[in-house]
């Protein structure tokens, strides 16, 4: 657990590196007269496909999530006697970390709580993949 924000520290300083290594290589790479231009436009498209990248990223998560999330839920709890009415409600609390309020509903038992989750945690690292 303790690992987690050394390894992102020591990501981000290699992301750094290349980051300042790209811009060096443009501006050597370029007339004199040309090297603001190609400083701005090697920056503008860096953050441009980042961009891009972040929202076709997020909407194939949040489309991957919304057709996969219920039917492994209810796959997952219907048999251990959860009532379907409870489905949604209990996924929206789960994907909020709310298991305290999902534990009320009516119809949830510690098993089925238990088989939501994983099947929640499942649900998300299918969306990643």
């Amino acid at each position: 657990m303790y690992i987690f924000p050394w390894l992102l520290t020591n990501l981000q300083v290699g992301v750094g590196w290349t980051t300042v290594l790209l811009i060096v290589c443009i501006q050597l790479c370029c007339k004199d007269s040309h090297l603001g231009l190609a400083t701005l436009l090697g920056g503008s498209l860096r953050a441009v496909g980042g961009s891009v990248a972040v929202v076709v990223y997020t909407a194939v998560i949040q489309n991957t999530m919304e057709e996969d999330i219920g039917p492994r839920v209810a796959r997952a709890t219907i048999p251990l006697g959860l009532p379907s009415s409870s489905i949604a409600p209990m996924i929206e609390y789960l994907n909020h970390g709310k298991v305290q309020d999902a534990m009320k509903l009516p119809g949830v038992t510690p098993l089925t709580l238990r088989a939501a989750e994983q099947a929640v945690k499942a649900s998300w690292a299918n969306s990643f993949k």
